[in-house]
């Protein structure tokens, strides 16, 4: 049986749920699970093109799971764990946070998970008065 790309990638997505362990974050133990199973249920000539979309699907998750938030001055923990818990539940997924201090933004952070960016810095909106002139 040969199955369209369709059906393919709908089966690494649901490969990449069962990849998930009790808090939602993709798990090296559940993949490698994930992947035994899968060489055993599938011939060959399948394997590469349902790993294919798969890998792609788990390098997305795994970015989707970290953020990292710049900030020119000091933030508080309890501002970076309100900021994890706002993106947890936005992106459906546990966040874990890299903080990086960035002394150009001037005041204000910056956020970058996955391909997003948020971007509330003085430097960010000096450039887009700028730009506007």
């Amino acid at each position: 049986m040969t199955y369209s790309k369709a059906k393919l990638k709908t089966l690494a997505n649901k490969l990449l749920q069962l990849s998930r362990d009790e808090k939602e974050t993709l798990s090296s133990k559940e993949v490698s699970k994930v992947l035994t199973a899968v060489k055993k249920q599938f011939p060959l000539y399948q394997l590469r093109p349902l790993l294919k979309y798969y890998l792609k699907m788990v390098k997305q998750a795994l970015r989707q799971e970290q953020a990292t938030i710049e900030y020119a001055g000091t933030i508080a923990s309890s501002d970076t764990d309100s900021i994890a818990k706002l993106l947890s539940k936005h992106y459906n997924c546990a966040i874990t946070i890299t903080e990086k201090i960035t002394p150009e933004l001037i005041a204000g952070i910056k956020i970058h998970i996955a391909d997003d960016v948020y971007d509330t810095s003085i430097a960010e909106k000096l450039h887009l008065i700028q730009t506007k002139n």
